[in-house]
């Protein structure tokens, strides 16, 4: 009955709204249902029918006619001119090749919006067979009819765009275009040029959701590989690690030499569909006690330790634009929290990271736009000083950075407990909906781990400084209680933190 209400839901709305938004919401879909038919001849099918698909979405003549050329280069290229048909890799191979042969982002644009128009769903269809349906439920026919009529109808809520990607990701290199394909579509719905000719915002979105649940059925877990990375390892792999770097970027070569040396560990995920390409790279330092300053942790002429105790996991980083949203960094840390301790089963006893905050300062500007002066920091749901000295030196922090390297400086101390109050209650307490308001932070919390402490000039590089006003924190992951942190964190929003956290707030 559900399925059936759904179908009256599709129909009603078919003939209500062209954009077709409720497809999402009123039907899941599976995207291994495909048509019957050579794929070829298929293909060649649903890139005939574009006049009748772009139809319902208002194109003017311009946007039409360079729609038009776009579809036409693309029919030439996969060699859908041919009248005796061509394999399904040979058209994959030729698809790649002409994209890459596009040389600036509106062809680009241009392309995608081909794909997610042309080799989306067919509108029309889902109307006619989700009636029929319907027609069929009333009529109470058999069974057998009723499955067969459901089975159609799923394989029409399949955009054709889902087989095309399945025979891109057989041919090498497939799936690496894939994701650099997604990285591009991505950087297209950012731009104010989003809804780009030829399509809506709403197909390219959609196109973005196909290939992201795509992806993320391929680029599970258990596909991918761990290693551990040493100065030994192959320098290609070396070189990528250093370009890819996003949290603290890398200066001289003896700054990688430093990260994969003595007391430090370098993680990679990998995947054998990318050979030889980092996909997630986790940088870990092994120290007698849990750090709280990245200059120091960073510094190559630093006494190592002889006493290991803790892994400090400083700096995570995810290389492939294409793969935003697929969940792989938690999974890495995890991993490799797993063979630290197969490598030293009974040195190491805390894992936690140094993290940056690096939504702090933005939410501190806009509290002290807000709010003025003549607030207190504790008490109520207000977050400003009481008196207007420490709101003042907070203002001069904000406005220059030379107080940071004077950490007894009458500005620093000004400002300094008001800042861990503020930044307690910002990790602790602020929400959007429901999960925490900072990025780092909420990827370590649905991870399991907790908020321990929070450093005073824990990074006072410029960027430091510019985000978070050098303000650093560490995340525990206390292995008995990941699972139970995660969980209360993910299903009732709930934030772990410690006394050294709580005593701020």
């Amino acid at each position: 009955m559900a399925f059936v209400r759904s179908c009256r839901r599709l129909v009603w709305l078919t003939k209500k709204d062209n954009t077709f938004s409720f497809l999402i919401k009123s039907v899941r879909y599976s995207s291994n249902v495909y048509l019957e038919g050579p794929f070829f001849t298929r293909l060649s099918s649903q890139l005939s029918h574009t006049a009748k698909i772009r139809d319902g979405l208002g194109l003017g003549p311009d946007s039409l006619s360079a729609l038009n050329a776009a579809r036409n280069d693309l029919v030439h290229w996969m060699g859908l001119n041919n009248e005796e048909g061509v394999a399904p890799e040979t058209i994959a191979n030729n698809m790649i090749d002409y994209y890459h042969c596009l040389g600036n982002m509106e062809s680009k644009k241009l392309f995608l919006s081909v794909i997610a128009g042309d080799l989306g769903v067919d509108h029309e269809r889902i109307t006619t067979k989700a009636q029929k349906f319907v027609d069929l439920h009333a009529n109470q026919r058999s069974d057998s009819t009723l499955l067969m009529s459901g089975s159609s109808l799923r394989q029409t809520l399949t955009p054709f765009y889902g087989e095309l990607f399945s025979h891109i990701a057989r041919v090498e290199g497939g799936i690496k275009f894939l994701v650099d394909l997604r990285g591009d579509l991505l950087e297209i719905l950012k731009s104010k040029q989003s809804a780009a000719p030829g399509s809506s915002t709403f197909l390219l979105s959609e196109l973005d959701t196909r290939l992201r649940e795509t992806l993320s059925e391929w680029f599970t877990p258990q596909l991918m590989e761990l290693q551990h990375i040493t100065w030994e390892s192959p320098c290609d792999i070396l070189e990528k690690i250093s370009d890819y770097e996003a949290v603290h970027r890398l200066r001289h070569w003896k700054d990688l030499k430093h990260r994969v040396g003595s007391n430090r560990r370098c993680f990679i995920f990998t995947h054998k569909a990318i050979p030889r390409e980092p996909i997630v790279v986790l940088h870990v330092a092994l120290t007698s006690e849990p750090s709280s300053s990245i200059q120091e942790l960073l510094d190559r002429t630093s006494q190592k330790d002889t006493d290991i105790s803790n892994a400090i996991f400083y700096s995570i980083s995810a290389t492939q634009k294409g793969l935003s949203g697929v969940e792989l960094g938690n999974f890495l840390i995890r991993r490799a929290v797993d063979h630290l301790q197969r490598e030293f089963p009974h040195q190491l006893t805390n894992f936690v990271t140094l993290s940056p905050i690096p939504g702090f300062r933005k939410w501190v500007e806009s509290h002290l736009r807000d709010n003025g002066v003549g607030e207190e920091v504790r008490g109520g749901d207000s977050i400003l000083p009481e008196v207007a000295s420490p709101t003042e030196a907070l203002r001069i922090a904000m406005a220059t950075t030379g107080w940071a390297s004077q950490g007894n400086g009458p500005v620093a101390q000004a400002i300094k407990q008001p800042l861990l109050s503020l930044c307690s209650r910002y990790l602790a307490l602020e929400k959007r909906r429901g999960n925490a308001l900072d990025p780092v932070a909420h990827f370590h919390l649905q991870n399991g781990a907790s908020i321990w402490r929070i450093n005073w000039l824990g990074d006072t590089s410029l960027r430091g400084l510019e985000r978070s006003l050098g303000l650093m924190v560490n995340y525990r992951y206390h292995l008995p209680d990941i699972n139970s942190n995660s969980d209360s964190y993910r299903i009732h929003g709930r934030v772990n933190s410690s006394e050294l956290v709580d005593e701020h707030l």
